[in-house]
């Protein structure tokens, strides 16, 4: 027989047809009751339960312009909570209102904050979510703020951006930084579109929204470092035989990577194809390897300040310990990438660097409010 008549699961559903779309709430309240169902090792001291949220839409094909926007939570408390489903919207574009997308959503956790939940006899509170996790258009768009590439773009300081040869860079390294209060009088006017619906959570509207790294620094910094070693201009260009030779060192390191790592090492030339695993990868384990002694001693000591910066900041161990001093290292990094490479290389992703060691004092180790988790 098929599963689904076993199950007796439902082969229809009450979609709502909100904000160009369809959409349907599959609820928080039936979703933590799952998880802690399935729970094994739920700790009798726990009471307080915290919601890691993401955000984000992927295209269901390359052939269709259908679009899935999911809302994802996900237990901080659980160390091997899964990942469940809240909403779910579906739509040819992403929602045209953030306030329709959202309510469901805001409505429901707002009763299930004041009440909490009960659960084989135990009345477990639950927190106002500690981290929304969402790329930086995401972040812009529920937060009803200018996005990346706007004048008043940074979400972490009060800055008004420089146009530099077609970009938009943040170059103060030293800006007033963004308090939660400050965003809910909107001080920056400049920097709002509209007030955002998660206002009514509670949450703090800057500090719970954290910068995924695996955005600004596998798909950001790193990756256009490597752009401008190989396509950049001739200042920052390194020669084709050292990056020949590098590849070479890359491809003799395949055999001895674990299969901890979902990728092996490839050659630099073919770095338009790699995936952020693969330019984590680089930065923290083979990079420092292959460039040692082969790239200039300058461009080396400078990626290796990105590279000791992260390993301090995914670390369990070190990242509460030595946070500032990653910070410093992040400090010196962008502030240096101005000199080598010009001040267009500062754009949101580089500049947003230096706000990276806030979310770790507040949430922990960057592998635990990644994106990479949520997925």
């Amino acid at each position: 027989m098929d599963p689904r008549t076993l199950l007796s699961t439902d082969h229809e559903c009450q979609v709502k047809h909100i904000a160009g779309g369809c959409y349907y709430h599959f609820g928080v309240t039936d979703a933590l009751m799952t998880e802690l169902n399935s729970a094994c090792d739920l700790n009798e001291l726990i009471d307080t339960l915290t919601l890691h949220v993401n955000i984000d839409g992927l295209p269901l094909s390359r052939s269709s312009a259908v679009h899935l926007w999911p809302i994802l939570g996900r237990i901080k408390e659980l160390g091997n909570s899964n990942v469940f489903l809240i909403g779910l919207y579906s739509g040819t574009s992403k929602p045209s209102s953030v306030h329709e997308y959202l309510k469901e959503f805001v409505d429901e956790l707002k009763v299930v904050i004041q009440e909490g939940l009960h659960f084989n006899g135990k009345h477990y509170k639950i927190a106002a979510p500690e981290a929304f996790i969402c790329d930086a258009p995401e972040r812009a768009f529920l937060k009803c703020v200018m996005g990346h590439s706007g004048y008043n773009g940074c979400e972490c300081c009060i800055q008004t951006g420089v146009y530099v040869s077609g970009r938009m860079t943040y170059p103060d390294l030293t800006a007033e930084l963004r308090t939660d209060s400050q965003f809910e009088e909107m001080v920056d006017e400049d920097h709002h579109t509209g007030v955002s619906p998660l206002k009514d959570l509670g949450v703090g509207l800057v500090t719970s929204f954290v910068l995924d790294y695996m955005h600004l620094v596998c798909l950001g910094a790193v990756r256009k470092l490597l752009y401008l070693w190989i396509k950049g201009p001739m200042k920052c260009r390194v020669s084709a035989s050292v990056l020949s030779l590098v590849s070479q060192q890359m491809a003799s390191l395949r055999l001895n990577i674990p299969k901890t790592f979902s990728r092996k090492p490839r050659s630099l030339f073919e770095v338009a194809m790699w995936k952020a695993t693969e330019f984590r990868l680089f930065l923290l384990y083979t990079g420092p390897i292959v460039l040692r002694k082969n790239v200039p001693h300058n461009l080396y000591k400078h990626f290796m300040l990105l590279s000791v910066a992260r390993r301090i900041l995914l670390s369990p161990d070190l990242c509460l310990e030595f946070c500032e001093y990653a910070n410093q290292l992040l400090q010196v990094f962008v502030e240096n990438s101005a000199k080598i490479y010009g001040p267009e290389f500062i754009v949101y992703n580089v500049h947003g660097l230096i706000h990276l060691a806030q979310d770790a004092r507040k949430c922990g180790p960057l592998d635990q409010i990644s994106i990479r988790k949520l997925k």
